[in-house]
């Protein structure tokens, strides 16, 4: 159970803290007598009405009301919560604040916090200074890229080397179990050099990543040589301290640019270039997803200083979608949302560099609200867009938009906006917003009905008298039955009871419904991709829905594309496995008892899925009996060792890579 703070060390906090040095850190204070004035930062107004006073270390705004102490203010203006607000103050004048009966966990992570600063000093140092880091130097200066934003957002160098890394931990006392937490090193997966570690990042150009207290997280990595074979960015893994789909990149340095705009207003872009070619032309308020699509937990985050959203994505087909798909996201999250037209070809860094900022800023200015600019994207892909089927897809299109507001007012100006450029009856948008509405609203119902997840249960180890698993191994095995409940593409509802497979569809294996559960985030997680293609062959995935839906995921990932985007550019061919895959990623994953990575997950599917291939030909040999051959008896010996060393990954990938290696050849 987490501790409180004590009285104590609040009011030592507070009083350690002078409201006004700790205010005028964020707002421009004017001493008026006793006490300070500024224009409020919770509230729009030319005339000041925010007062400190500093014989009381209060603060108080007689325009909109907002009052407390100095935590409440970091509180408000930082949107964190009290225990964070605290922190942050207690770390401002030196307080040790140990909040957590946790086992060790926040002490772990003010490790790896201090790992991946250091290393970020270190990165920052080598792009200065290192011989090697010529090449990065001048892709910064191609980039026209200043030296003081470089600095400011801590762009640095990864020497290229393998065991760079391992040598800066050594030389800081830090191990390599400890760097590989941080997700800096990665162990070897060689049969030469198994269990040793190497650097992730080398020869690469080094964007750390920040959390919303400026603290560094994790890395985005750019390649500098000209290798197709590489990927163009290698990013952090997930870790105790980097979550991606929570992350916006920018956020630590626009957010306060973001609460003191008059709109509240912040600049989506796509790309970490995007965002620093922003910042560095003086809008302030711009941020990015990182490494992936953007998610609620995005939408969410930024809630806490933005009212709205200008969204400033490449002009081309995917960056269009892109932007509809991701206003969406924040609309359900209530934040007004409004997308910025670049001309073709163009991104933010492309634009700002060749027409400057100012000329950004009027295209930020002009943004068009989330439904003309998707009824002017779908129209123009249209051979007739006033004719009668086209009107009917766009305005169904548009109407699913408009439901996802949150807003009464803005739903209701979205579809009289939608009514003038369509020319329909606003009377008619009305009725079939209604009628979609009402089925999302039963769509949730149906889901609500459908069995709910739990901890998958073990079996009883048995052992035989080899001292191997004998008759029931693998032990531990996972049941089917355990971790699926038969929920099929096309099937229904029914009673509340839950969801009955249609006796049309066959029952996909537990294993299989696992695996592709995991497989509909593989673009956020990349490194399930390397791992199917490397250890599991699709002829050893029985359902052909699963081998369907993870073969168009592995091209997903391949074209670092949205999944999907690639199930619905194949039309009617992939409908089935569309409607399957649109299941899965609107039910939570099945927990398994413990927390561990997508990657570790898949691997421990991977190893079961070959543990029962190998245990199943063991018994057909076993069958036999005294009618097996010396090679069959020898077979049998080696798969029973090989099941031994299969229940880790670390020793059974060895085993599956000589095993994939003799399919392949037979």
């Amino acid at each position: 159970m987490g501790k409180f703070i004590p009285e104590r060390v609040i009011e030592e906090i507070k009083f350690r803290n002078d409201i006004v040095e700790v205010i005028g850190s964020y707002v421009t204070l004017k001493r008026m007598g006793s006490a300070y004035k500024a224009c409020c930062p919770f509230h729009k107004e030319k005339t000041p009405s925010f007062n400190v006073t500093p014989s009381m270390q209060i603060f108080k705004c007689f325009g909109c009301g907002e009052s407390g102490n100095v935590i409440s203010f970091v509180m408000k203006y930082q949107g964190l919560d009290f225990v964070s607000a605290a922190k942050l103050l207690a770390d401002r004048v030196g307080i040790s604040l140990d909040l957590e009966d946790d086992g060790g966990a926040s002490k772990h992570r003010k490790l790896l916090f201090e790992i991946n600063h250091e290393i970020a000093q270190f990165y920052q140092r080598c792009l200065k200074h290192a011989p090697g880091a010529a090449a990065a130097r001048k892709y910064i200066e191609e980039r026209k890229l200043d030296s003081s934003t470089a600095d400011d957002f801590q762009i640095g160098y990864a020497p290229d080397g393998w065991d760079i890394t391992l040598q800066w931990g050594d030389k800081h006392k830090y191990t390599a179990d400890q760097l590989e937490e941080a997700g800096l090193v990665l162990r070897s997966e060689n049969k030469n050099s198994r269990g040793k570690f190497y650097s992730r990042f080398r020869n690469r150009l080094m964007f750390p990543i920040h959390d919303s207290q400026g603290r560094v997280i994790g890395f985005s990595a750019r390649i500098l040589v000209d290798d197709k074979k590489a990927p163009k960015y290698v990013n952090s893994p997930e870790t105790a301290l980097f979550h991606k789909s929570r992350v916006l990149y920018g956020l630590d340095k626009a957010r306060r640019h973001i609460v003191n705009a008059d709109n509240r207003e912040a600049v989506i872009c796509e790309g970490q270039i995007d965002v620093i070619r922003c910042h560095q032309a003086g809008i302030n308020t711009a941020i990015a997803a990182q490494g992936t699509a953007f998610t609620p937990d995005h939408a969410k985050a930024l809630k806490n200083y933005a009212d709205s959203i200008v969204l400033a994505f490449d002009s081309d087909a995917a960056g269009r979608k892109a932007a509809v798909k991701t206003a969406i996201i924040f609309m359900d999250a209530g934040i007004v949302a409004g997308i910025a037209e670049l001309p073709a070809g163009e991104d933010p860094d492309s634009y700002i560099l060749a027409n400057g900022s100012k000329a950004f800023r009027k295209l930020l200015d002009e943004a068009q609200s989330v439904i003309s600019f998707q009824i002017r994207a779908m129209s123009a892909e249209e051979s007739d867009a006033n004719g009668v089927a086209a009107t009917g897809r766009i305005a169904n299109a548009v109407l699913s938009s408009i439901s996802h507001s949150t807003n009464a007012v803005q739903k209701a100006r979205l579809l009289q906006e939608a009514a003038k450029l369509l020319n329909l009856p606003e009377k008619a948008l009305e009725e079939d917003l209604l009628k979609i509405e009402e089925e999302q609203k039963r769509a949730d119902e149906r889901r609500a009905r459908m069995p709910q997840n739990r901890p998958v249960q073990t079996q009883q180890q048995n052992s035989g008298p080899d001292g191997y698993y004998e008759e029931e191994f693998p032990a531990d095995e996972i049941e089917p039955a355990d971790l699926y409940d038969g929920v099929v593409p096309g099937g229904n509802a029914g009673d509340a009871g839950g969801a009955n497979p249609v006796p049309s569809q066959p029952r996909i294996p537990g294993e299989e419904q696992l695996l592709c559960e995991h497989v509909v985030h593989i673009v956020d997680y990349p490194e399930l991709a390397e791992l199917i293609r490397k250890y599991l062959p699709l002829e050893m995935v029985s359902s052909p829905m699963c081998r369907q839906l993870i073969s168009f995921a592995l091209d997903a990932a391949k074209n670092n594309n949205d999944l999907v985007e690639e199930l619905l550019a194949e039309g009617d061919a992939a409908a089935v496995v569309l409607e399957y895959a649109e299941k899965l990623i609107s039910t939570p994953v099945k927990v398994t008892g413990r927390e561990y990575s997508p990657a570790e997950a898949v691997q421990d599917i991977i190893l079961s899925m070959w543990r029962s291939r190998l245990d199943a030909e063991r018994r057909r040999i076993m069958a036999k009996g005294n009618m097996r051959t010396p090679d069959e008896a020898a077979r049998r010996s080696q798969i029973t060792v090989d099941l031994k060393h299969m229940r880790r990954w670390d020793s059974g990938c060895d085993i599956i890579e000589i095993e994939r290696a003799m399919m392949d050849e037979s």
